[in-house]
């Protein structure tokens, strides 16, 4: 399934996407997925990295994760840094 076919299933259905997948915000079709379909996406830190590293990149950020979640109305695109500083991306 294309990008932005299974980004509009996410904003239909109010989940958040988690991915470390950086281009999102470089290609048009995929940052308007996340535009048009209202998506809550955040883009993780260690893509190359092994699982466990993933999971402590996530705990780490998760408060401020979870702080955004709840305060903001997507759609929004979050960068999650290797030392957990979360960097909004224009999109």
């Amino acid at each position: 399934m294309a990008d932005d076919e299974w980004l509009e299933h996410c904003g239909k259905r109010g989940w958040i996407v988690f991915s470390h997948d950086r281009k999102f915000h470089h290609i048009d079709v995929e940052a308007a997925a996340i535009r048009d379909h209202g998506v809550a996406a955040f883009c993780l830190w260690g893509a190359s990295d092994d699982t466990w590293e993933k999971l402590g990149h996530f705990v780490k950020a998760y408060p401020k994760i979870r702080h955004i979640v709840n305060s903001e109305t997507p759609p929004y695109l979050y960068r999650i840094t290797k030392r957990s500083r979360i960097i909004r991306v224009d999109l």
